[in-house]
């Protein structure tokens, strides 16, 4: 080999279309306003399903390509991937890791450097998927969530191209190949969308589908195109009739998508289809010329994988820092600085290595880049944060912040679920089940059911009544009977004779969208058939703002410490009326209040007798359970 470690190039790479970059950056600005105004753009995620669509279109355009004229290289493509998108990669987990030594907390610091490690290694997809959902509120506070899309893409891009060339070796038919296993891989996201949401939103294999939508289009436009001979005159009927249909299909799937509907699903067959038309009808319809050509949203469409990269960890900090959510001026702040940062990243990092000869060197020394970077997450993590650091701690009150305490807690003081389905079915917490129960037996006597704040109850609830025998059954999602993700929880509680008492409760402010009052008055009234005495609760206060901003001033942070907000923000919210409603409807459904034992009816507080009674805005911590549970006791069996 040559000294420079130079490789002659081989892949064939379809020509440059304007329009694919417009299109790229309508995907990404549709993210970044989704991420800073998500009350305005409600349905600005889409973005990352467009991005999926055009990935699998590109990457299965070159590799159709060079293998039918036998010039594909696995080395080639793997580096060009590994020049592509390790350079911005790397400068922006760099970038976290030392603003997070000043700006994060310990817990904070340590989830970061987990993150860091994931998203090095491609697998921040599987990380997540275990911690929460994309659409929890506690995912504004991870600055690194964004990359589980990336982590999809490139699970996407090692498999793929083995499967294309061992299939060309045995002369497989591609389209049958993309058909099926798109056809499989929707199927599974469907399933897992009634199983598992977490699941269907983060598993590679339940989102594979709209990459190889992607991959479709590749093979008709590159196969058939005489379909699709576009003439610059615009004559080209079929091609702007398949780009006037896609961009219908986007217009209807931002007006009717929101992060409340079910997705991904049948939904996002909207965003994908459309976006298939779109690169389907060619590089001369009209609106390819016309709109997305135009110089602006070309520009945009270049920097979009930086853009893509920066304008989260931004966003996230900005939110960590002020304990709440940022003003408006600071979130818009913070996307013109994240497109500054973009184009920066581009004009001196991407274009400089994209301009040089292809060379293995540059592949290797960004792949050793990658590899320190994600062994340096690791050690934060392995390390906890770096505890001794300046800004790591704040000691006003006492209390734990952030879930590891908690969920570590439970573990060590009390026992796995006995009932092993619903605990195979449990979402989990850094490999910690959230099932549990107060005693070994599989006797158990009270069942609480929801979902995190459900299990929040159990730990002080279970410490305050020792002679019990209490287990918390939870999901990720709201408890109904038409609610897949809890049936088998449902009936086993129902035809369990030993669990006398069920306690239902959930984040109501947050997931009284996905339930009605009917189905929750149908669930207490099947539990209560059975001859379960029923209790339901409202929620404990939800706060604007994090504990830390109650703990003390944070680094950097524009306001000042608050544990206090007004007792009427909790009772005027419409879900505390319907609860109360719930209970004159059926009289032998018994309410308990918990909002009172936070509240003095002028505010609710976060701290009591020096101590923080919060992990995060709307999660109980240690203390704060132990409070709650035994006043939730004493109501339980008040003569």
């Amino acid at each position: 080999m040559q000294k420079n470690a130079q490789v002659k190039p081989q892949l064939t790479h379809p020509k440059y279309r304007a329009d694919i970059d417009g299109l790229r950056a309508i995907a990404v600005l549709s993210v970044v306003f989704f991420h800073a105004f998500p009350n305005v753009f409600k349905s600005g995620f889409l973005g990352v399903d467009i991005f999926f669509v055009i990935s699998g279109f590109l990457i299965s355009t070159i590799i159709f390509e060079s293998l039918k004229t036998n010039q594909f290289s696995f080395l080639e493509f793997y580096s060009r991937r590994v020049n592509r998108i390790f350079p911005a990669l790397s400068i922006v987990l760099c970038s976290s890791l030392v603003f997070g030594w000043f700006a994060l907390l310990t817990d904070e610091y340590k989830q970061l450097g987990g993150h860091s490690a994931a998203g090095a290694g491609f697998i921040s997809n599987w990380l997540l998927w275990q911690e929460s959902g994309y659409f929890d509120n506690a995912s504004e506070t991870k600055p690194l969530l964004h990359l589980w899309s990336l982590a999809i893409e490139e699970q996407f891009y090692i498999v793929w191209p083995l499967l294309l060339w061992f299939t060309w070796r045995l002369r497989f038919n591609w389209l049958a190949l993309c058909l099926g296993l798109s056809v499989v891989s929707f199927w599974l996201g469907l399933h897992l969308l009634s199983t598992d949401k977490v699941a269907a939103f983060y598993a590679p294999q339940a989102r594979a589908w709209e990459l190889l939508i992607g991959a479709i289009t590749a093979y008709v436009a590159s196969y058939k195109t005489v379909w699709f001979d576009a003439s610059t005159s615009g004559k080209n009927i079929l091609g702007n009739s398949l780009s006037v249909g896609g961009t219908l299909l986007l217009i209807i799937a931002g007006v009717v998508i929101s992060k409340d509907k079910s997705f991904p699903g049948f939904l996002a067959l909207l965003p994908t289809l459309g976006t298939a038309c779109i690169l389907l009808g060619g590089a001369h319809t009209w609106l390819s010329r016309h709109v997305l050509a135009n110089r602006l949203l070309v520009w945009f469409g270049l920097i979009s994988f930086p853009l893509y990269l920066w304008h989260w960890p931004l966003l996230s900090f900005a939110r960590i820092i002020e304990s709440a959510t940022p003003t408006k001026d600071i979130r818009l702040s913070a996307v013109i600085f994240a497109v500054g940062l973009a184009w920066l990243t581009y004009q001196y990092i991407e274009k400089p290595i994209r301009s040089k000869r292809f060379a293995l060197r540059i592949s290797a020394t960004l792949s050793a880049l990658m590899l320190v970077v994600g062994l340096t997450g690791y050690v934060i993590y392995a390390n906890d944060g770096f505890a001794a650091r300046k800004h790591a701690t704040l000691n006003t009150y006492q209390g734990d912040l952030g879930h590891g305490p908690f969920h570590h807690y439970v573990n060590e003081h009390h026992y796995p679920c006995a009932e092993k389905r619903i605990a195979a079915g449990s979402i989990l917490f850094e490999n910690l089940v959230q099932c549990a129960q107060s005693k070994p037996t599989a006797r158990v006597d009270l069942a609480l059911i929801g979902d995190s704040h459900a299990e929040h109850l159990f730990l002080g609830l279970a410490e305050a009544m020792p002679q019990k025998n209490i287990a918390f059954y939870i999901r990720n999602s709201a408890p109904s009977l038409t609610n897949p993700e809890f049936s088998y929880i449902f009936e086993h509680v129902r035809t369990n004779p030993d669990i006398k008492q069920v306690i239902l409760t959930m984040w109501w402010i947050g997931r009284i969208t996905n339930t009605t009052h009917a189905e929750i008055l149908a669930l207490a009234r099947l539990l209560l058939d059975s001859g379960k005495e029923v209790f339901i609760t409202d929620d404990v206060p939800n706060f604007p703002f994090d504990p830390q901003k109650c703990k003390g001033k944070r680094w950097l942070s524009t306001t000042d410490p608050s544990c206090t907000i007004s007792q009427d923000l909790m009772t005027k919210h419409p879900y505390v009326e319907m609860l109360k409603s719930l209970v004159q409807q059926e009289p032998r459904l018994k309410f308990i209040p918990t909002q009172q034992y936070l509240c003095d009816g002028k505010d609710c507080s976060m701290a009591k007798d020096e101590k923080l009674l919060y992990r995060d805005f709307n999660h109980l911590n240690i203390y704060g359970s132990k409070y709650v549970g035994a006043r939730l006791a004493n109501e339980l069996y008040k003569p």
